[in-house]
């Protein structure tokens, strides 16, 4: 690819060049400037805002939006079964579907509250979670120009990669398409590298603190070098595998377009491929977590990754969800804001209407559409490494949560009782894991290992025969007390 560019040097500053002249024919270097100057001010603004409330407001975000879908569905039920039991419609067909249609509404409506009754807990974990990273971020900024970094080095790639890919295309007659996909998955694996390196560090960073004793500090340049070098190779591998079914999908976009295959089989295939990867990007996700923390390998990392998943099922997912999904509303308002804003200015200045929402030729185009993906970047760059210090914090609290109450007692009460809560006070990793640490530190057992220990185990029989009914609270405390002692 470098070889390529390279080569093609001269017609890529060409097309370079045209590009920029039929830029200026249409939007002024200084405008542009200008505005992309205001959308960037607006991006880190609201990046502040939200990471105040995301830091603060978690439950109000979370219980504010349940709170619009729920009065979104009842209007929407009430309606539908107004429409069909009124005059204003008089075939009987419409009214039946019509009421069908309100069935279903009200339907949604109960599925809806039904969920927000089982996350409750969850809600109040995922706001501790935040509170005690937002306390370890706010010793570490660094965390945050290593993300801006990062950013930059995403926006490279993709130059380089779309001129190689334009380099390699334009002297190729033959084999374009698979060129393509090679291209495509070049360009996916080293944007998935340049992500990784960065959550990897984050995950570094909070387990340096997590595990570094009471007066250690959130140490950003240490876990960021490691990424970089001992880690690199499982980083690499990971993003491989995700960048490899990225590219399948892309291949099979292309091949409904050009074979008679049926669209519902290719669909079908398509959301096969799409939930390998979103299990392929958790298992990643939490294996990570131990390359950075605990300094394993990628398989050895995943056996892990996938032993907590087991074991925790969805509740640590609908916990990463709830602190993703803030991430996620917080770039797309700070986008939307970053795109507006600009051009109400721009018609502000030149004596338009500013109340009108479409867009007017080429230029307002494109500053709002430059603007919304500026922002967008920038507000998730500054505020993702709430997800991925959550994400880290609790997989290291899960596995040993005794180093928090011995190490940052105050951490530790902010967020044992929503942990219990969730868990349960008779939470089988506690007990298990403070047993595990007792035989580590004589050394008789290797914390690395992906066997779990017996004494684990017969605490894991312990809490099945509780809940079997087998044993009453009193038996289950004292044979735990019991087991733990010998």
């Amino acid at each position: 690819m470098i070889y390529a560019v390279v080569q093609n040097r001269d017609g890529l500053s060409k097309e370079w060049e045209h590009e920029v002249a039929n830029l200026k024919d249409t939007f002024s270097p200084l405008e542009a400037t200008k505005t992309l100057g205001i959308s960037f001010g607006i991006a880190g603004g609201f990046s502040l805002v939200w990471l105040i409330f995301m830091r603060n407001c978690v439950k109000f975000a979370v219980y504010g939006l349940f709170a619009i879908s729920i009065a979104a569905e009842l209007f929407g039920c009430a309606a539908l079964f107004y429409l069909a039991n009124t005059n204003v419609i008089d075939s009987s067909w419409e009214k039946g579907w019509l009421n069908a249609f309100g069935v279903l509404a009200f339907i949604l409506f109960g599925y809806t509250c039904h969920v927000l009754y089982m996350i409750c807990h969850r809600v109040a974990l995922a706001a501790s979670l935040i509170k005690v990273a937002g306390s370890v971020l706010a010793r570490a900024p660094l965390v945050f120009v290593v993300g801006t970094f990062m950013a930059l080095c995403h926006f490279a790639w993709m130059v380089f990669v779309g001129g190689a890919a334009w380099a390699i295309l334009s002297t190729t007659e033959s084999n374009s398409f698979w060129i393509s996909l090679g291209l495509a998955l070049m360009g996916y694996w080293g944007l998935q590298v340049l992500g990784n390196i960065a959550v990897v560090a984050n995950y570094g960073t909070l387990g340096r603190w997590y595990y570094g004793g009471k007066d250690a500090s959130p140490a950003v340049c240490g876990p960021l070098c490691l990424a970089f070098t001992a880690h690199f190779g499982s980083i690499c591998f990971g993003s491989l595998l995700v960048a490899i079914i990225e590219t399948v999908h892309d291949m099979l976009h292309a091949v409904q377009k050009k074979t008679n295959v049926p669209s519902w089989v290719l669909c079908c295939v398509d959301r096969a491929m799409a939930a390998v990867q979103a299990s392929m990007e958790y298992t990643n996700k939490y294996g990570f977590v131990q390359v950075a923390v605990h300094d394993e390998h990628f398989f050895s990392a995943c056996k892990r990754a996938l032993s907590f998943l087991k074991y925790k099922g969805l509740t640590a997912l609908v916990n990463d969800s709830i602190i993703a999904r803030l991430a996620q509303v917080g770039a797309y308002a700070g986008g939307l804001l970053s795109g507006a804003i600009p051009v109400m200015l721009n018609r502000y200045w030149q004596h338009e209407d500013v109340t009108k929402l479409g867009l007017d030729g080429t230029q307002e185009t494109t500053m709002a559409f430059a603007g919304f993906f500026l922002g967008f970047f920038t507000v998730y760059t500054l505020i993702s490494p709430f997800a991925s210090m959550g994400t880290a914090l609790l997989v290291c609290f899960a596995e040993h949560p005794e180093v928090l109450y011995e190490d940052h007692a105050e951490d530790y009460k902010t967020l044992i009782e929503s942990w219990e809560s969730v868990y349960g006070a008779d939470f089988v990793d506690k007990a298990a894991t403070r047993a595990n640490l007792d035989i580590e530190r004589s050394g008789l057992y290797v914390g690395s290992s992906s066997k779990m220990h017996p004494i684990a185990e017969e605490l894991e029989k312990l809490v099945q025969m509780k809940h079997a009914g087998q044993l009453t609270e009193a038996e289950f405390e004292e044979a735990k007390a019991k087991l733990l002692s010998n």
